[in-house]
């Protein structure tokens, strides 16, 4: 994941203060889940023809995320601002839950 996007997601979400290895591994499952949710956007604005070329370029990229994201950003329309959108989902509902659960305390 990006570090400054790393960054930016570990002050939104205070992580900043936790252990380096903690923080680390909950960083790697939100590039994860945000990946995951880029992905399955992505795959709604294919038609087929590119969803054949997209499975072809999955096997290729031996699950190498940058050349994935590099097939993306050739084959969708405005690919970085769909990324940057499900990014801002992901940390809009991230907060959200935060905050409920801390009112639930």
């Amino acid at each position: 994941m990006d570090p400054i996007l790393t960054q930016n997601i570990a002050a939104e979400l205070g992580l900043e203060d936790m252990p380096v290895k903690e923080r680390d591994s909950i960083l790697l499952k939100i590039g994860q889940i945000i990946f995951q949710r880029i992905m399955m956007r992505a795959l709604d604005e294919m038609n087929e023809e590119v969803k054949e070329k997209f499975d072809q370029a999955l096997g290729e990229s031996k699950g190498n995320p940058e050349s994935i994201l590099d097939f993306l950003r050739a084959n969708i329309k405005n690919f970085d601002e769909l990324a940057g959108e499900e990014i801002a989902g992901f940390k809009k509902e991230s907060i959200d839950l935060l905050r409920a659960a801390k009112k639930g305390l």
